[in-house]
């Protein structure tokens, strides 16, 4: 318990001791399962050389490996509330709903918040609402994100913008079955 404390403050000091300018992208990770999500366009940005700056609050997060990726760890505790609340980059990229509406709050210091989606569903299923109204730019896997966000800013009067991102892990997924010229077998709930 002292270490993840101890390492959660080395991190953040670590963080802040870099100049902003430097840090322009950053992402944060709420658990390890969110790199899978970051992955597509993490690699994206990595061949095209820009810096990765990747926020933790997993421990033992395998992102620790990359040595391309500066990685932090600030847990879940006083120091995250503490580390969002004076975060002053240009973009932070989430795959989190709920900015601003439960425990993490948007920084006066960030230029753009982004959000990847870590599924394909309907905003409209399984969010709450006003889950993406703390975010600047929302990376929409398909049209239907699209005409959902048009009824969200309708409805809540606010200014989004989307991108036509797609979803990483099916293009991955596809990408592999046809470099190995596989069979395709969906099993799917009804």
């Amino acid at each position: 318990m002292i270490n993840k404390i101890l390492r959660s403050i080395f991190d953040f000091y670590k963080f802040y001791k870099i100049y902003k300018h430097k840090r322009k992208i950053v992402f944060y990770s709420e658990n390890r399962n969110s790199y899978e999500f970051f992955e597509g366009i993490i690699n994206k940005l990595l061949i095209n050389n820009y810096q990765i700056y990747y926020i933790t609050s997993e421990f033992n997060d395998p992102v620790f490996k990359n040595k391309k990726i500066y990685s932090f760890y600030i847990g879940y505790g006083s120091i995250r509330t503490i580390f969002f609340q004076f975060f002053n980059s240009e973009i932070m990229i989430l795959t989190m709903p709920d900015l601003n509406n439960a425990y993490i709050k948007k920084s006066k210091f960030c230029n753009n918040y982004i959000y990847i989606t870590h599924n394909i569903c309907s905003l409209h299923m399984g969010f709450r609402a006003k889950a993406f109204n703390g975010y600047d730019t929302f990376f929409c896997v398909g049209p239907h994100h699209n005409k959902e966000l048009e009824e969200i800013e309708n409805l809540y009067s606010l200014k989004i913008k989307k991108f036509n991102f797609g979803y990483y892990k099916i293009d991955k997924l596809l990408s592999q079955i046809s470099r190995k010229n596989l069979k395709i077998l969906l099993i799917a709930p009804s």
